[in-house]
């Protein structure tokens, strides 16, 4: 008796999955950058904003897989970004 033998599934490229939607609101320009230069090429579209109110705008207009959301800046912060979307 013969088995029969499934062809392998084909996984997909990252190229041909619709990039995740990431936003990073932090004030601070280089930790935007490293986490810019680290995602780059991972299949992400990575959208960073050093503006609390921007960020917000941003997270309640777009489907945001993923806020990164810094606890320490001036005016708004992180904890008061994540109350006003509750």
């Amino acid at each position: 008796m013969q088995k029969k033998v499934s062809s392998p599934r084909r996984k997909k490229k990252r190229s041909d999955m619709p990039a995740k939607k990431l936003l990073s609101i932090d004030d601070e320009p280089m930790m935007l950058r490293c986490l810019k230069r680290a995602l780059k090429g991972k299949g992400y579209d990575l959208m960073v904003t050093d503006d609390p109110d921007e960020g917000l705008k941003i997270l309640k207009e777009q489907d945001i897989c993923l806020a990164l959301l810094d606890v320490k800046m001036p005016g708004k912060n992180g904890f008061e970004i994540y109350r006003e979307l509750m």
